[in-house]
């Protein structure tokens, strides 16, 4: 005849009784620091999410730089061009490996 909160347990073939409390609990309480560097924040109704720790922030600047003096907009009245309008000393610049 078990009592009331008794649990009965068998162990080995022989059965055991068990009073007062679950053998769940007894766990629960030996392991109640376990994963508490894990635990989940509850989400609060009408709040905004706070950022991740580990987010990254991906935004970037850009800005607009002026070259008023490019090769394109120079003149080359008077200097020998080739068809594709480069000038010689531009044509060798191009032929030279870039480790030279």
């Amino acid at each position: 005849v078990l009592q009331p909160g008794a649990i009965a347990h068998v162990e080995m073939g022989k059965p055991t009784l068990k009073v007062g409390g679950n053998a769940k609990g007894a766990k629960r309480r030996k392991n109640a620091g376990v994963g508490v560097d894990f635990k989940r924040v509850k989400a609060k109704v009408g709040k905004k999410l706070k950022k991740a720790q580990n987010e990254t922030d991906a935004s970037f600047k850009s800005a607009t730089i002026n070259l008023p003096s490019q090769t394109v907009a120079q003149d080359k009245d008077g200097v020998a061009v080739n068809n594709q309008n480069l000038t010689l000393h531009e044509l060798l610049v191009q032929s030279g490996h870039y480790s030279e």
